[in-house]
């Protein structure tokens, strides 16, 4: 099962989650129907190494699900350029006009979100991928949810992500992509979970997160959860380069 329709604009949809993410039981009514979403990059665009994936939500804050994902290519998110690119159509009297939200809306590629929860077996993996897999398989366990979740949320009102910076570099633009929500226990305390993405390449079967070579086999973060904007090293994290966020918020 997918993801229903909504009659919302995507912008609409995104700054309805921008709501219901403060939510601890909005979250647990909504991002929790589901564990995946599939991505083909190509036709998102095939030129980028970087996509940002914007959550949303179709249904009231205090219903269930209505969660839906949307691509943009990061450089075609920067602040800068979205104003400038508006600024420069509206400027042109020969084309119709239309609003920066209209401008956003195009720029916003829906990606299906598997609403069926999907559960990875483990059986002849590689000790490497199961360590992905038990994280994707975290996901559909009740009590590893509630205990991420109640986490997020202790000491009084907080938040969930709102967006992802996916690297997609090592991707195949037109091989379709599965990308499981899972959450991966903390090295040096394994009962605290943070959320992240694991990605396998549908046609070969390869997990993305999966370095190997002769010697070893590595672990790859593809992607980086914002907010917290400006995380350390990682300036692609910065908000400003999340104009959609800063459009949603307005």
């Amino acid at each position: 099962m997918e993801s229903t329709q909504s009659s919302l604009t995507s912008l609409a949809c995104i700054q309805n989650w921008e709501q219901c993410r403060t939510n601890q039981s909005s979250i647990e009514n909504s991002l929790f129907t589901g564990n995946s979403f599939t991505l083909k990059v190509g036709t998102v665009s095939p030129v980028f190494n970087r996509l940002h994936i914007y959550i949303g939500k179709a249904t009231p804050e205090n219903e269930s699900g209505g969660i839906s994902f949307y691509a943009v290519p990061s450089v075609c998110d920067y602040q800068s350029t979205i104003q400038t690119e508006y600024e420069n159509y509206s400027s042109e009297p020969q084309k119709v006009a239309r609003t920066l939200p209209d401008l956003v809306n195009s720029k916003l590629v829906p990606v299906d979100f598997k609403t069926t929860p999907f559960k990875y077996s483990a059986q002849g993996e590689s000790p490497s991928a199961q360590l992905l897999i038990d994280s994707v398989n975290n996901w559909n366990n009740e009590s590893v949810r509630a205990s991420w979740l109640n986490a997020k949320f202790e000491g009084g009102p907080r938040y969930v992500l709102a967006a992802f910076d996916i690297d997609v570099s090592d991707f195949e633009p037109s091989h379709e992509h599965t990308c499981f929500l899972a959450l991966k226990p903390d090295a040096k305390n394994p009962n605290d979970y943070t959320i992240d993405l694991v990605v396998v390449n549908t046609v070969t079967g390869n997990i993305l997160n999966l370095e190997e070579n002769e010697n070893n086999v590595s672990f790859r973060d593809l992607a980086r959860l914002v907010p917290p904007f400006g995380q350390a090293k990682r300036p692609s994290t910065n908000e400003p380069n999340f104009g959609v966020y800063q459009i949603a918020n307005e």
